[in-house]
Order: structure tokens, then C-alpha cells, then sequence
């Protein structure tokens, strides 16, 4: 494809579309959905021992106004997005070109869904670990709370503080030549063109930077401290410490300059903040955007180890991108630019690995500790509007019901919920069931089976194609970007206060390699089903090289106490999770994740782990967030089976999706039966479908059509197009 012509994200495959497209519950509900509404949101529920929604509640009218009790005709409910608006035009230079119509909408009402809860519509050598003793409790959040008695901010109004933008920074460190500043200054326009409004830059000798509004830098006569991460409110304090202790305290990405180029760029504490650099010519280039490193770059590499990784697991692991000249920092990662010109990729010691499991721990005591953390760092985004993500499980509820009981106006905030796309109704039946509980305003926003394609194209641009999991946030994203306040995520609830992802219960009995083996094979479950969806040879590759890129990450912490924890978060949680609210929800507005704060984490990871075990915690931490959430079930505890077909099983996304693969590189890596699967024939539709209504296969049809979005947008650019090298193990 030419490089000035990207992917329409409305039109992956080519294919045409059917007139109307296929009426399902998801955007064009169904007039036959199997189980009525009203069943569901009342009776079913209530047969299961939760609070039945009250009579006349507007869920009922959610359903009435969308067609999801008596059909309607497409594009004609409430829930009908607008078309977005064209692309803005590229920035002078041939290194730039047109982008996806993505990164903002245009300003205006969100059309969005209706508001429910009765409110009005809007690696080598295993290390030998020492006893690892409990570490004195780290500093207070930034903003901590004062007494309880302050948590309501008493004359603050929750419009008194200006919503902030979502994080954008770029820039270079180190011996800077006429083309280094020329580089940074291309990644400012890239930023621009996408709608980025800048701060005023900091020109330094041996320094760029661009920050917007959501950073905090202080410049000194011959230094410069800045900070930042997704959710922005960090004090100028901050800045006072050294960047260890601020990556720790406020989960900081940042930078320190002294004189003439010398200094570190860092990462955060959790991993979780999203930070690219690429080391060359004497400097580090970095940015939270990917895509402005890549694209003034000039020619890269592939890293073909990265994608076996996207398709395997979700995302690359250890710090890989997709090019082998750019990395994403780590856990507590940095960049070095020292005087002698050297510019070097380093660790600082990752404080998570002196946190383990205390005999005696007041079960009690962490789960206040756990909780008012969470407040904590809350606390100062809840001046203003907010938008807590709001699920069917326990993570979501959890820091709603904080985000209620902390915000200074509890009317200015919005509970948002979208379908996860696992073929439940219940998340977002049960979603509002919460929302009425704590007298919510909430926003239900479900995907068109006919926007498939372009959802999926965003969310590969929004990630900059690192990560396969969310591309079903994309219709609440979009939502978002005309919803100013922070926006409240869960990520890490599950690995670290629910005792998720254990060992296998004979785990005593197994032998090292087996241990290792278990512990991988469990992230990569996907692979199982890889001879259905890719070519014996290619099969057998994926499994050789998926295995071999993990395996350093598991053995490093083999004889750890929290190693199937720490593990599983290195794994998946930091790499494959992060970018959903990082930059997906994070691109639209602020994104806040108070559970994988260092605050939280060492309280988590200081239990015992019989204390979360299969979430034997949460009755606890939910019952102190908010007594009203004490007994109330989680989607999970009520799904039988699914109640509807998968967004990305429809026929619309088959097509999309089969086109986009076999239409590209990539097709020389399926199977021979999908690659005789023609989508514009019946059987070959169904044969996608099948593959598609399950996760496993889907999960590496997604990770296929990544690839091939990524090679559209770069072809042009990198050393070597042959996908056929993931088979070369």
C-alpha cells in the first residue's frame, strides 16, 4: 500500500457491506434476543439473591428506547454515533502524512447512550532471593486526604478546577545536533496534527521538550525536572525528590536534565505508564506517543520476536515494541545520557520485589490501608467532573463507589459501561444495578456490529499496534473525548488484591521446567488452539519463540514468594493491559489506576496468599469503599451462558477481519482452511464466524490483523516485510 494512503478504519477488507448491515443487540439489537430485558434486569437477577431494580427503572427504557425488546431499525436508536469528522491535514514534510480520523472528535453533544440510575440522559541465572522483609510504607499520595473529615473538600465546588487535557510529551536528551532538533521538533508537528496543544517548549543545550497541560516541570538555571503519567494533578513538590522516590509515589514517568545533555529519562513504578525511547546518534528520543518516534525515525527494523508476542500473548514482553530500535521502559527502567556521550538503557531496583507475604498481617488494617490509598489518589481528581469506568465486576464498582464518596460534587459524575464483547448482557445490566445503588448518572455505550472495522482501526492506532486485547473501548472513548474529568480504572485489581492468575494447585509437585512452563503456558492458553488458526509450521513456531521470549521474565523470579504475581503482571497486566487505559481511555481524557499504585501494591503484596485467593478479599475492600456494595454479585457470579453472539463474530466483523488478513502479508501464516475460506462466499463467512466466537482463535485472528494494519501504516519504512520470519524460530 502507498505510504500516503492509511487503512479507512470504516473499510478494512474491501468487502461490501450488507444493506443495513446484521441487526443484533450491540447497536442494532434483535427483535428475537432470546431473554427479554426485563427478565434479566429484574427476575433473573433477583432468582440469583441480587437487589432487583426498582420498578419503572430507566434500564427498562434503555431497552424500550434501543430496540433491544421489540427491534428497530439500524442507525435509528440513541445509541447511533455520528460519522466522525475527516482527518486533520498533515504538517509539511514527506515524513508526515494523513492520519486515521482518530484522535479527537469534534466538539459538540455526544449523542452517546442514556444515562441510567434514574438520572437524565447524556532472564540467564535464576537470582538467589533473600528474606524479603516488609519495607517501611512508602510516601503519601500526592493530594493525600487530610481527616475523614476533609474528604468532601468543604468550599471546593466541582468546577472549580479546570479539567486537565490527556498526557502528551516528547522530546530528546543528549548531545543534540541541527538534526536532533529537527527530529524533535517533527514529533511536535505530528502531536499538533493530531490535536495536541503544546505548553511552551524547554530549550536546553542538550535538551528538547514538549509537554502539555497534564505535566509538572520546574527549570532551574542550568537543570530541569519534569513529570508525568496518564492521570496528570501531580504537585510541583514532586519535583523536589529524587526520580526514584517520585516514580514510586505518584507511578511518575519523567525527566532530570543537568548540563549540556546529561540525565535520565524514567519510567514508572507499575510499568503501567506509557513511555517509548530510542537510543541513537548520542541521544534518547521519547514520547508517550509511539507512532511520533516511528514516523520521523527514517528506515526501522521489524522485531518479529515482538509480534510472535502480540499474537501469543497480547503484547510484546520485556520492554520490546514492534521496532527493535524503539523500547517501552519497564518497571523503574531509565535512560541514562552521561557526559563522556554514552547513552545507556538501565534499572533502578524495582521496590515491588522486597514486598512479600507476612504471616502476621491485620487482614483488617490493609483493608483500610488498601482502600484509603485508593482514595488518596483519587482525591485530587474529583474537584472537577469524573468518569469512573464502571464494569459487571469488582475492580470497577470498587473505585466507584470511592470516586462517590470522595467527589466534591457527586452529581458532576458520569459511571460509564460498554460491552467487554464476551457475549455476557449482564456487565452491563449489573453495571446499572450498581449505578442505581450509589444514585449514579450512567452512560451505557454499545459498539455497531457495522462500526466493527473502524473501532478496530482506532484502537490499533490508539495503541500504536502494541496490544491486541480492548479494541471494544473504542465506542466509549470516543464518548469520553466530549466528557471532560478523569477517568477511574481497575487495571491490576484482579492480579493483586484478588489472588488471580495462581499457581496450578499441584504446583508443589512439579519439577523447576515445569513450574516455568505452567506459569507461561497459562498467559499463552491462546496457542492451544494455533493449529486452527495458522500453519503447522507457523504453529509450532509461535510456541518455540513465545516460550523463549518469557521464559527470562519467569525465571528471574522462580524462587520469589509473590512469583506467580509478579510473573503474570510482567507478562500480561503491564504490557497487554496497560495500553487500554493508558491510551485508549487515557487518549480520550485523563486515566487514573489507583490499584497498581506502590501504595497499593505493597499492602497487596504483603498478604498472605490465602488472604485473596480465588478474590477472598474483595467482600472486604468492597464493604469499606461503600457498605452499600457488601453481597451485591459481579457478572461473573450470575453468567451461565453467554446471552448474545459476539460483536466480532457478526458477519460484518468476519468479513472485516478476514479480508484485512488474507488480503495481506499475513495470509501466509494461516492455516490452510482459513486461507481457502473466502470471505465473500456464505461458507467461508461461517467458517471465520466459528473461529470468531470463541476466545482463543479470536485472540490470534486479532493479533493477525494487527500485524497487518501495522505493516499498512509502515511498509515503507522498515528493513524487511516477509511476516513468514515469525517462523523462523
Amino acid at each position: 500500500m502507498a505510504r500516503g494512503a492509511r487503512t479507512d478504519p470504516r473499510r478494512l477488507s474491501g468487502q461490501p457491506r450488507l444493506p443495513g448491515g446484521d441487526p443484533r443487540w450491540c447497536g442494532d439489537p434483535p427483535a428475537d434476543a432470546g431473554i427479554h430485558p426485563a427478565e434479566l434486569a429484574g427476575a433473573s437477577l433477583r432468582r440469583r439473591g441480587a437487589r432487583p431494580l426498582p420498578p419503572g427503572h430507566r434500564l427498562l427504557g434503555l431497552y424500550a428506547s434501543s430496540g433491544l425488546a421489540g427491534g428497530l431499525r439500524p442507525g435509528n436508536h440513541r445509541g447511533a454515533r455520528r460519522r466522525l469528522p475527516g482527518s486533520a491535514p498533515a504538517v509539511s514534510g514527506n515524513h508526515l502524512r494523513r492520519r486515521c480520523p482518530l484522535r479527537r472528535a469534534a466538539p459538540g453533544p455526544s449523542p452517546g447512550g442514556p444515562v441510567l440510575g434514574g438520572q437524565r440522559s447524556v532472564p540467564g541465572a535464576v537470582p538467589a532471593w533473600p528474606a524479603v522483609r516488609r519495607s517501611a510504607r512508602p510516601p503519601a499520595a500526592p493530594g493525600a486526604a487530610g481527616p475523614a473529615g476533609d474528604r468532601r473538600h468543604r468550599g471546593v465546588t466541582a468546577m472549580s478546577v479546570k479539567p486537565l487535557p490527556p498526557t502528551a510529551v516528547c522530546g530528546v536528551l543528549g548531545r543534540m545536533t541541527e538534526a536532533h532538533r529537527q527530529r524533535a521538533d517533527q514529533m511536535a508537528e505530528l502531536a499538533e496534527a493530531e490535536g495536541v496543544s503544546w505548553a511552551p517548549s524547554y530549550l536546553l543545550p542538550g535538551l528538547s521538550l514538549r509537554v502539555n497541560a497534564a505535566a509538572v516541570v520546574q527549570r532551574g538555571e542550568r537543570h530541569l525536572a519534569g513529570a508525568w503519567n496518564a492521570g496528570g494533578r501531580l504537585a510541583a513538590s514532586l519535583l523536589e525528590q529524587e526520580w526514584p522516590a517520585a516514580a514510586r509515589q505518584a507511578d511518575a514517568c519523567g525527566i532530570r536534565a543537568a548540563a549540556r545533555g546529561t540525565g535520565v529519562v524514567h519510567g514508572s513504578v507499575s510499568g503501567c505508564q506509557v513511555l517509548y525511547v530510542h537510543i541513537t546518534g548520542g541521544a534518547v528520543f521519547f514520547s508517550t506517543r509511539l507512532r511520533w518516534l516511528a514516523e520521523t525515525a527514517g528506515t526501522l527494523s521489524p522485531d518479529w520476536q515482538a509480534w510472535t508476542e502480540i499474537i501469543s500473548f497480547g503484547a510484546p514482553l520485556a520492554g520490546r515494541t514492534t521496532f527493535t530500535e524503539i523500547r517501552r521502559l519497564g518497571p523503574m527502567e531509565y535512560v541514562e545520557a552521561e557526559a563522556s556521550g554514552t547513552v545507556q538503557l538501565k534499572q533502578q531496583h524495582w521496590p515491588w520485589e522486597d514486598y512479600a507475604p507476612q504471616a502476621r498481617t491485620d487482614i483488617d488494617a490493609a483493608t483500610q490501608d488498601t482502600v484509603e490509598a485508593m482514595a488518596a489518589l483519587m482525591r485530587p481528581h474529583l474537584h472537577s467532573p469524573a468518569n469512573p469506568m464502571l464494569s459487571g465486576g469488582r475492580d470497577s464498582r470498587m473505585l466507584t463507589a470511592l470516586a462517590r464518596r470522595e467527589a466534591a460534587d457527586p452529581g458532576a459524575l458520569t459511571a460509564w459501561s460498554t460491552s467487554s464483547d464476551a457475549g455476557s448482557a449482564l456487565e452491563e445490566l449489573v453495571a446499572a444495578q450498581v449505578a442505581a445503588e450509589l444514585g449514579l448518572q450512567h452512560r451505557i455505550i454499545t459498539g455497531r456490529y457495522s462500526q466493527f472495522g473502524q473501532d478496530f482501526a482506532e484502537y490499533a492506532d490508539a495503541v500504536d499496534h502494541q496490544s491486541s486485547l480492548h479494541f471494544w473501548l473504542m465506542p466509549v472513548a470516543r464518548q469520553l473525548r466530549s466528557s471532560p474529568g478523569a477517568v477511574f480504572d481497575g487495571i491490576g485489581g484482579g492480579v493483586l488484591l484478588g489472588g488471580g492468575f495462581a499457581d496450578p494447585r499441584h504446583a508443589e509437585r512439579m519439577n523447576t521446567q515445569e513450574l516455568l512452563s505452567a506459569r507461561i503456558q497459562a498467559r499463552a492458553r491462546y496457542l492451544t488452539e494455533a493449529e486452527r488458526v495458522f500453519s503447522p509450521g507457523a504453529a509450532a513456531a509461535l510456541r518455540r519463540r513465545a516460550q523463549a521470549g518469557a521464559l527470562p521474565l519467569a525465571e528471574q523470579y522462580l524462587g520469589h514468594p509473590n512469583a506467580h504475581t509478579l510473573t503474570s503482571y510482567l507478562i500480561r497486566t503491564a504490557p497487554s493491559v496497560a495500553p487500554a487505559p493508558a491510551k485508549v481511555l487515557g487518549g480520550a481524557q485523563p486515566a487514573v489506576m489507583p490499584m497498581v499504585s506502590d501504595q497499593v501494591a505493597q499492602i497487596a503484596l504483603s498478604l498472605p496468599h490465602e488472604a485473596k485467593a480465588e478474590g477472598a478479599w474483595y467482600p472486604a475492600l468492597l464493604a469499606a469503599a461503600d457498605p452499600r456494595l457488601r453481597g451485591m454479585p459481579t457478572a461473573d457470579d450470575l453468567t451461565g451462558t453467554r446471552h448474545h453472539k459476539r460483536r466480532i463474530a457478526g458477519r460484518e466483523a468476519a468479513r472485516e477481519l478476514a479480508g484485512l488478513i488474507r488480503g495481506g502479508p499475513a495470509a501466509d501464516l494461516l492455516s490452510e482452511g482459513l486461507r481457502a475460506a473466502d470471505p465473500a462466499e456464505p461458507q467461508g463467512v461461517i467458517t471465520w464466524q466459528r473461529l470468531l466466537s470463541t476466545q482463543r482463535p479470536q485472540h490470534l485472528i486479532r493479533g493477525l490483523a494487527m500485524l497487518t494494519l501495522w505493516l499498512q501504516d509502515y511498509a515503507e519504512q522498515l528493513t524487511d516485510t516477509e511476516v513468514r520470519s515469525i517462523s523462523h524460530a
